[in-house]
């Protein structure tokens, strides 16, 4: 996620909201598709929404069995693209593939059990959550060598890094949110009165409003937490083609206003589904899975997100030129 940190005058609002905050023009999308016996990870260009690839299928059915995590890494083969890693929830294997290829590099580690998710830390190390026995444990991002247990989060359905360097889990069975410092220690339980209503809590991102993002499988909907104050926020999406969210990402703007909208993982129905990520306003279905949608990972340069006083700079311009806001055809 990113922040610019600048101002400027109302009259100025136009130009820099045309030359800073510009999304970027395209980027990946990566989904764990996950169904029986079987299992895959696509990669789909978020410009076009076209398929691309499955990430090395016979290796992925060989060492991840059921794929729940997937995250992006750093460029290792020296390509210009970031590698992407995938957990197997059976196999407890972390395996690593090419970004550019999906032709499959190495395992990563064996060293976990039943992993949920998997998410690289501002440290460069990764972190797996050990789901069942409700580890959360860290490997050096490099080598895989198993490091230490970072904290005992029970049953983390996901992972999410703040900007203060702290990790946020949702508790797939205790449905709630909690908050970690850099050492691992527990710093509290956001909305601690459960006014969210979590009922299987899932995928976790932060938004372009510096919010926190929790989809709520069991009740269909998207919910904000305010991670400065712990407290809960709002819906943010409720119903309507949401089917059993899982996992969430923003990533490239595709309503054309300039800021990092919303995939959604809809496992019950096969879709990944596509949301302002504004107003929360349903945009279409980016894609139709062949089997159930679980993690998400984008990579590429995110729309930039702008400070409040840029949001308004921006508003002012084009109210005083005159400018309409023009909006991309809704997909099917």
């Amino acid at each position: 996620m990113f922040k610019l940190n600048y101002r400027m005058m109302c009259a100025a609002g136009l130009l820099l909201a045309l030359t800073v905050c510009t999304a970027s023009s395209g980027g990946t999308l990566y989904v764990n598709e996950n169904g029986g016996d079987g299992n895959t990870t696509s990669r789909y260009d978020t410009a076009t929404g076209q398929y691309a690839y499955d990430l090395d299928p016979v290796r992925a059915q060989a060492f991840d069995g059921t794929s729940m995590g997937l995250c992006i890494g750093a460029d290792t083969t020296g390509d210009g693209v970031g590698e992407v890693y995938r957990s197997g929830y059976y196999s407890g294997g972390i395996c690593k593939y090419d970004g550019a290829t999906g032709a499959f590099i190495s395992q990563v580690t064996t060293d976990v059990f039943r992993p949920m998710s998997i998410s690289f830390g501002p440290d460069g190390n990764l972190y797996a959550s050990q789901f069942v026995e409700s580890y959360i444990k860290v490997f050096d991002g490099t080598t895989g060598a198993y490091i230490k247990n970072f904290t005992t989060a029970n049953y983390a359905g996901s992972m999410a890094w703040g900007s203060n360097g702290h990790l946020f889990t949702p508790s797939w069975v205790d449905n709630n949110v909690t908050e970690w410092d850099a050492t691992g220690a527990l710093v509290r339980t956001l909305d601690a009165g459960g006014a969210a209503g979590l009922s299987t809590a899932a995928g976790a991102a932060f938004g372009p409003d510096g919010k926190l993002y929790v989809a709520s499988g069991g009740n269909n909907k998207i919910v904000r937490y305010d991670v400065t104050t712990g407290s809960y926020v709002d819906t943010f999406i409720s119903g309507g083609n949401l089917s059993a969210p899982r996992g969430i990402s923003f990533g490239q703007d595709f309503t054309g206003d300039g800021i990092a909208d919303l995939y959604v993982a809809s496992s019950g129905n096969n879709k990944i589904l596509q949301y302002d990520g504004v107003t929360g306003a349903y945009y279409g279905t980016f894609a139709t899975t062949s089997m159930s949608p679980a993690g998400l990972a984008y990579a590429g340069a995110a729309a930039p997100v702008p400070e409040p006083g840029t949001l308004a700079g921006i508003a002012s311009g084009i109210a005083m030129l005159g400018l309409a806001r023009v909006r991309r055809f809704r997909r099917g």
